[in-house]
Parts: structure tokens; C-alpha cells; sequence
């Protein structure tokens, strides 16, 4: 098997304090927002405040949006659970988040092919590090497959990534692939079979 190339893409480069950054960032200006809010409670009407209140909550709908769907990942899912939270928070303030529930932008297929061939590489990695595999050099104990051939158009339609696993485990010493199938329902795992 030949070996597979590292991905390169940009989310690859990504630091992952920068993600932190900008979520503390985003959360920073909300807060700011509302103690501004307490401040200007002090020098306005009740009516004019209420209104106050209402449009601080509704733009900071707004930022927690922007950040969630710029981020991604969990915070899709933070964002999802302070969307029904109805006792808890203000409907000017979940309003604008319900959109997170069914409408999330989906993430390009290419990161995620190379995110899994990423961190799957890293594991059997160590493995092969730790004895567990057998082979002259990684190529020879383990190959990671994701890519346009194991995700034809048909299989992507179905909301499918599929990763093909070739190892060579250090005993018995012959050659196991295993094909992982993640979809909607879960994941499936065929295999082993030899090549």
C-alpha cells in the first residue's frame, strides 16, 4: 500500500486557542453588553429600558449565532441546548437560536475526510511505536483511506463517510482491513476481512 499523504487543510493549521480565543472573546462582549445594560438602567425610563432590554438581547442572539456557527463543533451543540431553554432565558434571547437546531451550515466533507485520516494516522501511529503492529516502516504496518474512491458520490448523498483501515498487527502476522462506515445512525464497522 502506498502511503497517504498528511492533509493540509486549513483547519489543519488552525491553533486551537485561537477557537478558545474567540469563544471567550464572543463571551466577553455579551457580558460587557449586559453590565452596559445595568449601567444605562440608572438614566432611563422603565418603557425606554424594556425596549433597552429587549434589543441588547436580541443582538446578543446575534453574537452567540455568529460565534457558534464560526466555531462550530460543541458549540453547535451549546448553542442548541440555550435554544430551549425556556424557563432560563429570555425569548428575544433564544429566538434567534432556534435556527441551530435544523439549519447548521454542514462542514466541507473534505475537512472531515482529513480530520479522521488525521487523528486515525496519530493512533496507529502509536501503536505501531508501542509493537502492536508489524512492519519495516508505517506503510508497511498500517494504511488510513478516506477519500474520493472509498466516498463516491452515492455514498456521500447518504450523509456517509467512509474510511478504509489496513493494519498489519504484530500477531497473528497477516495483513486485516477494516472498513468503518460513519452515517447518520451511527457507525458501522465491516471487517476485518484480508486483503
Amino acid at each position: 500500500m502506498s502511503p497517504i499523504a498528511a492533509p493540509t487543510s486549513n483547519a489543519t493549521k488552525r491553533r486551537p486557542w485561537r477557537r478558545l480565543a474567540k469563544a471567550y472573546w464572543a463571551t466577553t462582549r455579551v457580558a460587557l453588553s449586559y453590565v452596559w445594560l445595568g449601567i444605562q438602567r440608572r438614566f432611563r425610563s422603565a418603557e425606554a429600558y424594556e425596549v433597552l432590554v429587549e434589543k441588547t438581547h436580541r443582538e446578543n442572539a446575534r453574537r452567540v449565532e455568529a460565534a457558534i456557527i464560526e466555531l462550530q463543533g460543541l458549540f453547535i451543540k451549546v448553542g442548541q441546548l440555550i435554544s430551549i431553554m425556556t424557563n432560563f432565558l429570555p425569548e428575544e434571547f433564544r429566538k434567534p437560536l432556534e435556527s441551530l437546531q435544523d439549519s447548521v451550515p454542514p462542514r466541507p466533507i473534505d475537512e472531515i475526510r482529513a480530520r479522521i485520516e488525521r487523528e486515525l494516522r496519530g493512533y496507529f501511529r502509536q501503536l505501531y511505536e508501542r509493537g502492536a503492529l508489524h512492519g519495516a516502516s508505517l506503510e508497511e504496518a498500517f494504511y488510513v483511506k478516506c477519500d474520493a474512491e472509498t466516498n463516491p458520490p452515492e455514498v456521500r448523498e447518504q450523509g456517509k463517510v467512509v474510511t478504509e483501515i489496513g493494519l498489519a498487527p504484530a500477531l497473528p502476522a497477516e495483513f486485516v482491513v477494516v472498513r468503518i462506515v460513519h452515517g447518520v445512525g451511527g457507525v458501522t464497522i465491516v471487517g476485518p476481512s484480508q486483503p
